[in-house]
Formats: C-alpha cells, structure tokens, sequence
C-alpha cells in the first residue's frame, strides 16, 4: 500500500502544479492513475477505506482544478455526467469478480483448480 501511495502522491505533485483543466486532470486519474494502481496492487485487495485513503489525493487533486472545497461530497466527482471520476474501490471489486466468473467458466485447468479450491474453503467452515 505504501508504493500506490507514493505513486498516488507523485501524480498529485507533478499535475498540482501544472496549468490544465478539470477535464483533463480527470483524464490524467482515468487513465493514467487508476490503471496504473490497478496494476500495482493486481494481487491486493483493499478494502473500502484503504482505496479511499489510496485515491484521496486524486479527488482532492480534482476538486482543486474545479475550484471546489475539499468538503464537497465525493460523489460530485464520480457523477457520470458532471466529472466521472473511476471509484477505484468499485473498479477493484469489479475487476476481482470478473476474474472469478472467468476463473469459474473456465473449462481447463484454471476451472478445475478454482472449483477445488472453493471446495476445500467450503469444507472449512
């Protein structure tokens, strides 16, 4: 956690300062931060309150090129409509999801390791 953080935290430094609008920091968390998050952490799971911790410098980097407060609402900022900024923890979840779907429906030995595998957790509880 503490590498994304780093990171996380050197994207802030490097975009605070520069001259570009909101739409295009909002570009810059899109596809450069949260991919590059997503990969670093690909074998982590956070949960809820670690990826806000992770992606808070991100949200504040945007809300200071909006000219908002640091006290409005996160959801402003994921809004689909207004600024659409990835939710890194929803994206995490989905992510992890689809890999289990994939891993389920697979028909060699991926799937037959993770049936087995789910199994023996099962049998434990």
């Amino acid at each position: 956690m503490n590498q994304t953080l780093k990171d996380v935290a050197q994207i802030y430094n490097i975009t605070k300062s520069k001259k570009i609008i909101a739409e295009q920091t909002t570009y810059v968390i899109n596809a450069v931060a949260i991919p590059r998050i997503e990969y670093k952490s690909h074998l982590t799971v956070f949960n809820e309150a670690e990826a806000k911790k992770i992606t808070m410098n991100l949200r504040k980097l945007l809300r200071y090129k909006i000219g908002l407060l640091n006290t409005a609402p996160n959801i402003l900022l994921n809004v689909k409509q207004i600024y659409n900024m990835i939710d890194f923890y929803d994206r995490q979840t989905e992510n992890h999801v689809n890999n289990l779907l994939l891993r389920l429906n697979d028909s060699g030995i991926l799937g037959i390791t993770t049936e087995i595998r789910l199994r023996q957790l099962q049998q434990k509880e």
